[in-house]
């Protein structure tokens, strides 16, 4: 098979998968909208269950006598079954409805029933500042995915950019506003087997990734077929819990056939987890300290870092929510978002130790990234302060007495349009100016000294290695 339909071939599995991720986060980013927006009329499940046996328990029900351990039996005079059936009966009711559940007890034998009220997702209107952290994670998780497709439509027959594509839609899973419940009832199985497969599979891809980035052991390329002995284990466990976590959605029999009581997938994915980041940052550390060329010193050196700086912050606040905090008292809105600041530099990261042909050293990328930034942030603030000026001279004239409105409005409005087409213009220039000057102009003097350290290694002869400098 020539290259040209090899590489086609690659982006025929490419393009609807990226398509399939595009459509999942927005579908996602919408109901994100929707329950920010109307939290006070979303009616909210009561109890959780997997098996039938509730799980957890809202406050509502359990002053209505609902407990942890009771045996749900049907709701609404119709037997419960599945996952996917409480979510319909729920979905049918509105937020201060009452709920017939009957149940037995915990521990007990008798029958009874209990009329449950539904409370609202949100318990009060959202504030603007709730509004502003619902949209700003919705644009991080967007971001993450729009990162992954475009590593992956760029290098399509390259393995590190599928493992990347991976790395970036399960990252986009440590963050969640929403349950698969909110969404349409016809995209609720998807919106689950999406976020179980890419959740779950995420101690493989991490693991993936440290052993193929920047590129292979040595070990690794002689004998490919040593690392499936903990990838394959781990690949075949992850497959099966996928399989086990959907379960519920289709019947709670089910799942209690495939899961044996359910503990070994509780305990198990954090031990896995655990292993992966280990196996990740050991390989990251053994690679840069055998790393013999520059360029993978640096990809290695960025990406270290911003694993540590961008994973570390989300990291510790999920680990206080398992092990200290409610979900509903998990951390102020500014610490959530400045942890989701924090958590960008990652998937930047990988896009760039990734995509680029030669890496620039890390140092290089902060100051000249600073530089940058503030060079541009400059030049928007020099602007707008041209702009008050130029439009404080143009009023203190039009604004004095004799000056008719006609000619007022007619002389603002062409020194508006002048103004903007002025700066549109001008800042087009001066941007590239300022890209050329911060980064293409090292990268462009690297990569050529380094082209003529590889042409002139081999040359002996004084006149031909003065020609080729």
């Amino acid at each position: 098979m020539s290259p040209l339909r090899r590489y086609r071939r690659q982006y025929l599995f490419a393009i609807p998968l990226c398509a399939v991720a595009l459509f999942y986060q927005v579908s996602y980013s919408l109901v994100a909208f929707r329950v920010a927006l109307h939290g006070l009329s979303i009616p909210d499940s009561p109890f959780a269950t997997l098996d039938g046996t509730v799980a957890a328990v809202s406050n509502s029900a359990e002053q209505t006598g609902l407990h942890r351990g009771d045996r749900i039996l049907s709701i609404d005079g119709k037997r419960l079954a599945s996952q996917s059936e409480l979510d319909e009966d729920i979905n049918r009711h509105h937020p201060g409805d009452l709920l017939t559940v009957t149940e037995i007890p915990k521990q007990q034998t008798r029958v009874r029933t209990l009329h449950i009220p539904i409370a609202a997702i949100a318990d009060t209107k959202p504030t603007a500042g709730e509004l502003v952290f619902a949209f700003g994670i919705a644009l991080v998780l967007q971001f993450c995915v729009s990162i992954g497709i475009y590593i992956l439509i760029r290098r399509p027959a390259d393995k590190r950019a599928w493992i990347a594509f991976g790395l970036m839609l399960s990252l986009t899973q440590a963050i969640s506003l929403v349950s698969p419940s909110n969404f349409p009832e016809s995209l609720r199985v998807f919106a689950n087997a999406w976020k179980y497969v890419w959740s779950i599979n995420w101690s493989a891809i991490i693991a993936a990734f440290g052993l193929y980035f920047p590129e292979q052991f040595a070990w690794d390329r002689r004998r490919p077929w040593l690392k499936w002995f903990f990838l394959g284990p781990l690949v075949c466990f992850n497959a099966f819990a996928v399989c086990v976590a959907l379960a519920p959605e289709f019947s709670f029999r089910e799942y209690e056939a495939l899961s044996g009581g359910g503990t070994a997938f509780l305990v198990v994915p954090p031990i896995l987890i655990a292993i992966s980041i280990t196996i990740f940052f050991s390989c990251i550390g053994v690679k840069e300290g055998k790393a013999k060329r520059p360029d993978q010193k640096r990809r290695l050196r960025i990406l270290e870092v911003a694993a540590g700086v961008g994973l570390m912050p989300i990291g510790a606040l999920i680990l206080y929510a398992l092990l200290w905090a409610k979900t509903n008292q998990l951390h102020s809105e500014s610490v959530l978002i400045a942890a989701c600041v924090f958590f960008l530099i990652f998937p930047l990261a990988v896009a760039y130790t990734v995509l680029t042909e030669r890496a620039m050293d890390l140092r290089v990328v902060i100051r000249q990234g600073v530089r940058y930034t503030l060079a541009r942030n400059g030049l928007r603030v020099l602007f707008a302060v041209v702009g008050m000026i130029f439009f404080s001279v143009i009023s203190a004239i039009l604004f004095r007495p004799g000056v008719s409105d006609a000619a007022k409005v007619i002389v603002l409005s062409l020194s508006v349009s002048g103004f903007l087409i002025f700066v549109r213009r001008v800042r087009s220039h001066v941007f590239v100016a300022i890209d050329k000057k911060f980064f293409r102009e090292h990268y462009e003097a690297e990569a050529l000294l380094s082209e003529l350290s590889e042409n002139v290694g081999g040359i002996i002869d004084e006149g031909q290695l003065l020609q080729t400098v």
